[in-house]
């Protein structure tokens, strides 16, 4: 791949600009970066499997933390079935804790919170 000259650089003999294109970045490292497929194989930290789980207002919420650092990252799942179709959104909190119980506990209060505050706005 050939890269431009930079013309700031007089003749340009040795010196090259770079162009940011996001199209030339590998796929994994833009999955690792948002948080995509980040199970083991790829760097990332590997999805758990439900904690928790708990009813609110007709939603389920599945408590889903992850280790991440030495820590547990608060994340979860709120689903429910509109119109015969299983919607689900997927949430992440900044919040870490020691144990799997604790952002367990807080991944059911945060999904109960979203739920609380966007209802089936939340699929949108």
């Amino acid at each position: 791949m050939a890269f431009p000259v930079n013309p700031i650089a007089g003749d340009g003999a040795g010196v090259h600009s770079h162009v940011n294109n996001i199209e030339s970045l590998p796929m994994s490292f833009l999955k690792s970066l948002f948080g995509l497929g980040g199970g083991k194989e790829q760097g990332g930290a590997a999805p758990a499997p439900a904690a928790k789980e708990a009813e609110h207002k007709g939603f389920i919420i599945r408590a889903t933390p992850y280790k991440d650092g030495g820590q547990f990252q608060t994340a979860g799942t709120i689903s429910k079935e509109i119109g015969g179709e299983m919607k689900e959104y997927k949430f992440v909190r900044a919040d870490r804790f020691s144990t799997i119980e604790e952002a367990a506990d807080l991944s059911l209060s945060k999904g109960r919170q979203i739920i609380d505050e966007q209802g089936e706005k939340v699929f949108k």
